[in-house]
């Protein structure tokens, strides 16, 4: 049997969980004996403990990295992780997001590794500047892994044809989704919400881009027509300047006087069963996203997308098939798709075993893992 390949995922983030940091934990959770993982943050946090306690035989390096900006702690975390890369014999070191990428490349490439870019974020969108994807375009690499048909076209302008491109698909642990409506009793009972009350659903970090305000501005009409409806929103703010934009969804709320219908429930760890809790997930991104790990999510739990036409949400959601999609920031067509929705039991369920028979065809993490897998043994 030949020994494990050395991978080391160099990124940023070491004090929140997003997109990011869950695709990067499921990714590494699925990778078969093949792969030896590494994980470098180059920032601190309660991240870095759940890696080291995710398998056996994970190697976690904390770097605490300064800003290449400032030469020397720059020079000082390439160094570290060259060091790593060659006491450890890694032969692929990728850069899981652009930001971590001239760490990555710069050590990896002086230490004889393969390097890859893996880019999350809408590519030209609202948090991947120009700046940074102009300056991976300047750094060597020998994989480029796009998130989306979206983001492999917007990549392939800035790299001119200069890189070579696969798109993967994010993949999930399924294996939450395969019983998950046996949860939806006792989630609607933690929650207080009735049993025969219509629940919609939108996931993700509170912040203006994903739009929650969208589906708040959307609850009136909806009410008007389901008095017993609830708007649940799962998960929070991750950065201080987004304090204020949650506090504005609460002020609309009581501006719009329906704070009863509105229940948030900050950051959660196990959604699945809010999902369970559901009869509809929303996307209301108002920007281009680079994936969109909520759409496949309520689609594997069996329930009809409504999502935003713009970007990934366009390669998930089968528009009539799996689900909706509706104009960017419209909140009126997202309230008439929600009643259309909950006025028609056999269309949610229709469109919600499509969704799920689609997640676990397409979405696996064991599909996600596979990928990867055979793509670092065509670059080694």
């Amino acid at each position: 049997m030949s020994k494990p390949l050395p991978v080391l995922y160099v990124t940023s983030n070491g004090y929140c969980m997003g997109g990011v940091e869950t695709s990067l934990e499921t990714l590494i959770r699925f990778h078969s004996k093949a792969i030896e993982p590494h994980v470098a943050f180059l920032t601190p946090g309660f991240v870095v403990d759940r890696m080291r306690n995710l398998r056996p035989g994970i190697t976690v390096v904390d770097c605490r990295a300064g800003r290449l900006r400032d030469p020397i702690k720059g020079a000082k975390t390439v160094l570290l992780l060259r060091r790593h890369i060659l006491a450890h014999g890694i032969k692929v070191v990728v850069a899981n997001g652009v930001h971590p990428f001239a760490y990555a490349s710069l050590a990896g490439k002086s230490a004889g590794a393969r390097t890859v870019l893996h880019p999350h974020a809408a590519i030209g969108g609202h948090e991947l500047s120009g700046r940074w994807v102009k300056g991976s375009s300047r750094l060597p690499a020998d994989l480029v892994v796009a998130t989306s048909r979206r983001n492999r076209d917007r990549l392939d302008d800035f790299f001119k044809g200069r890189r070579n491109i696969k798109i993967i698909y994010y993949g999930i642990d399924l294996e939450p989704f395969r019983r998950a409506d046996e949860a939806r009793v006792s989630a609607r009972r933690e929650l207080g919400i009735p049993l025969e009350a219509p629940v919609v659903l939108l996931s993700g970090r509170v912040t203006p881009w994903k739009g929650q305000h969208v589906l708040i501005k959307a609850a009136p009409e909806v009410l008007r027509r389901f008095p017993q409806a609830r708007f649940l929103f799962v998960g929070g703010t991750t950065f201080k300047e987004d304090f204020p934009y949650e506090e504005s969804l609460h002020q609309l709320g009581r501006d719009l006087g329906i704070t009863s219908s509105l229940l948030f429930t900050g950051f959660r760890t196990d959604v699945p069963r809010f999902y369970a809790a559901a009869d509809i997930v929303v996307n209301t991104s108002v920007q281009a996203e680079g994936f969109g790990i909520v759409m496949i999510e309520g689609s594997a739990a069996g329930k009809p997308v409504l999502a935003s036409r713009i970007g990934a949400p366009e390669e998930i959601v089968r528009d009539g098939e799996t689900g909706f999609l509706f104009p960017v920031g419209d909140h009126a067509a997202l309230a008439d798709r929600v009643v259309q929705l909950l006025s028609d039991s056999h269309l949610r369920r229709t469109l919600g075993e499509r969704g799920k028979k689609e997640a676990f065809s397409r979405f696996s993490a064991e599909r996600m893992a596979r990928e990867f897998e055979n793509a670092y043994d065509e670059l080694v």
